[in-house]
């Protein structure tokens, strides 16, 4: 999952329980100049205008980092107990919560949260999933990983009211990036690229795991 996000000058980073911030030097060096503890499991890091929000196993916090040295807690969306990647577009976040291989208590779903007042947070719906991993959206089409289970697309276009525009199994879906036209799903059989318009996908490459 997404570990670290980056700014024209600075770098973010969270491990198991905080927020850390790097300076970026002119010569392409880092030096760790901030930390915020945050006392949970920190899962995963999104950055969107000037923004951080920070998926944990019990909360979103959505930071301000126009001062990038000094992230300042705007909120902090609490949720159940799960495992929990968050994407952001626009004023809407994207969150799935899952119980299996994660916590002995929760749900497996996706939540729709409109984030336009950022300091209160407002959940618009919830979507029973099985197992859902990490996600992607990009315009009005959100992609979710489902494990074992595969990949399922949504349609977004009414954030009170997702529909399914496909789903595609056969393969181990654990993240997925999009970029330029392009889905880069990765899971426990390697990485895979998709071209995908309106829901379609077609194949580009694969990179077959090892492991």
């Amino acid at each position: 999952m997404a570990r670290f996000a980056t700014t024209p000058g600075y770098v973010y980073t969270v491990d198991n329980q905080s927020l850390y911030v790097y300076q970026r030097e002119p010569n392409g060096s880092l030096i760790k100049i901030n930390e915020r503890r945050l006392f949970t499991r920190v899962e995963t890091i999104f950055y969107n205008d000037e923004k951080l929000f920070l998926g944990s196993q019990t909360a979103i916090f959505i930071f301000d980092v126009r001062n990038g040295a000094n992230p300042v807690l705007l909120s902090e969306y609490n949720h159940l107990l799960s495992c929990d990647p968050v994407v952001v577009k626009d004023t809407l976040a994207f969150a799935t919560f899952r119980l299996s291989d994660c916590r002995l208590q929760g749900i497996d779903v996706l939540e729709v949260i409109n984030i336009k007042d950022l300091n209160n947070p407002v959940s618009l719906g919830m979507y029973a999933l099985p197992t859902p991993y990490g996600l992607a959206v990009d315009g009005s089409t959100l992609y979710v990983c489902l494990g074992e289970n595969g990949l399922r697309i949504f349609d977004v276009s009414n954030p009170r009211n997702l529909f399914i525009k496909s789903n595609h199994v056969g393969f181990h879906a654990f993240d997925v990036i999009v970029n330029n036209n392009v889905l880069i799903v990765t899971g426990n059989q390697g990485i895979r690229q998709y071209s995908y318009l309106n829901g379609s996908l077609n194949l580009i490459s694969s990179l077959t795991s090892s492991l």
